[in-house]
């Protein structure tokens, strides 16, 4: 099986990315808080990664620091294309979801797990990778 760098996206999927952190940034002054913002991009990214969407979700909740934490349910096959050639992906996904963290004044953690049953204490519920939500999901 491959891997799939940032670096290997298509000059489509790159320009696509800069116009979601263009749109997404101005949601979020908007209507969004940082969090949700910040988790629409992350779902943007991985979902863009992975082969198996359906089987995706991201939990979110609050380091000891007061740091955001997201945590990443991927199948473990998709564990590998995200993390990548020596890390290589994951780095890169971290640094930028890092340098968005910055612009809304919040630090960020991300962590990612293969497997599908885990418990996250003081986090909300993982939500599926889909983009499709209720209002009711959004609710925190």
């Amino acid at each position: 099986m491959g891997f799939c760098f940032l670096s290997e996206l298509s000059r489509e999927n790159v320009g696509s990315l800069i116009l979601f952190i263009v749109s997404a940034q101005t949601r979020l002054s908007t209507t969004m808080d940082a969090t949700e913002a910040l988790r629409e991009f992350l779902m943007y990214v991985v979902a863009n990664l992975i082969e198996q969407p359906k089987q995706a979700a991201i939990a979110v909740g609050h380091t000891q620091s007061g740091a955001i934490s997201y945590r990443l349910q991927l199948a473990p096959e998709d564990v590998r294309r995200v993390v990548g050639k020596n890390g290589f992906t994951i780095s890169a996904i971290r640094s930028l979801l890092n340098v968005a963290a910055q612009k809304h004044g919040v630090k960020v953690s991300l962590r990612i797990d293969g497997a599908k049953d885990f418990e996250f204490e003081s986090a909300e519920p993982a939500r599926p990778l889909e983009t499709d939500k209720t209002e009711s999901e959004d609710a925190v």
